[in-house]
């Protein structure tokens, strides 16, 4: 994984999972062609899964809720 900032705030993490058709069902697959946009308001941090290939379209979204640096709380949007 790699981490990408704009000034001192995190701004982007590259690297994931994609799921992967087998024989048995889906595998995940580490790739660098998936990344996680970040975005930070206040106290909560937003993370939406993308990828650079323009072929694969995510839905995935989570939203982290912080308290004194620390997560307390994901929700899955």
């Amino acid at each position: 994984m790699k981490l990408s900032y704009r000034g001192k705030q995190l701004d982007r993490i590259i690297g994931g999972f994609l799921e992967i058709p087998t024989t048995n069902g889906f595998a995940p697959f580490f790739t660098d062609k998936v990344y996680w946009d970040v975005r930070v308001n206040g106290n909560r941090m937003i993370l939406e899964k993308k990828s650079f290939n323009k072929e694969l379209i995510f839905s995935d979204r989570q939203k982290l809720l912080f308290e004194g640096g620390k997560i307390v709380e994901l929700i899955n949007t």
